[in-house]
């Protein structure tokens, strides 16, 4: 899968309008991109407001980032439990999968 399909995929089925609002005010794009997501599928492609995101990550964020860039296969939310201790599950055998991880995919997601 491509780089761009992949990018297609995540903003036509999986993003909501929350969502292109948060990427793009923390990236600093305008409104107009913000309300249009084949807009942003080509915005979010550039280098505007990423280095000033990559500036508020935390060094475990950073690193963690780094490390899913190497491995360059699909991972689960488990690969994300090392960067957000806090929001992993405090029983494991307790609940379904969605409530078990509920705050950790809130974590990566933001």
């Amino acid at each position: 899968m491509t780089k761009e399909s992949m990018l297609k995929e995540m903003f036509l089925l999986e993003l909501g309008q929350a969502d292109f609002k948060a990427i793009g005010r923390s990236r600093g794009f305008d409104p107009q991109t913000m309300a249009s997501p084949q807009l942003m599928q080509h915005i979010f492609l550039s280098e505007q407001g990423v280095a000033a995101v990559l500036a508020s990550l935390s060094e475990m964020e950073f690193l963690g980032l780094h490390l899913l860039n190497c491995v360059r296969e699909e991972v689960g939310l488990e690969f994300f439990r090392k960067m957000y201790p806090d929001s992993t599950p405090r029983n494991p055998f307790y609940g379904t999968y969605t409530e078990q991880y509920k705050a950790l995919f809130q974590q990566v997601k933001t």
